[in-house]
């Protein structure tokens, strides 16, 4: 029974695309009520085309939004939703989080250049 279990875990948070491992600083955008957001920085901790993972000294709620700017062919707003939330180690927080589409600009811009751009961040 616990084999089974073990694979019905691993099934469940199968991705759909390959994670990449990075260490970058990044400063995120909550999107707590319209004009009224707040900053913080993050620890992206690995990436993809279809999302994130960092670490963060704040905890967000599942279903919580966030910008990221990053430069594609202009300067972009990328918009995330947090999927899962949980404490990492002491005072941070690991998050994952699925891109969803653009604040502004680029909106032509594929996922993959996304990926590309996060990985090529200082």
């Amino acid at each position: 029974m616990s084999d089974y279990s073990a694979k019905s875990v691993r099934t469940a948070e199968s991705r759909c695309e390959p994670r990449h491992a990075t260490q970058k600083k990044l400063k995120i955008k909550r999107l707590v009520e319209p004009d009224n957001a707040s900053q913080h920085m993050i620890e992206l901790t690995d990436c993809s085309p279809s999302g994130i993972g960092f670490l963060s000294q704040v905890a967000l709620a599942v279903g919580d939004k966030f910008t990221i700017s990053i430069m594609l062919s202009t300067l972009s707003q990328l918009i995330y939703a947090v999927r899962h939330c949980r404490a990492a180690d002491g005072a941070r927080y690991m998050i994952g989080a699925e891109f969803m589409g653009f604040a502004s600009s680029d909106a032509d811009a594929d996922r993959q250049l996304i990926f590309e751009s996060l990985l090529r961040l200082e």
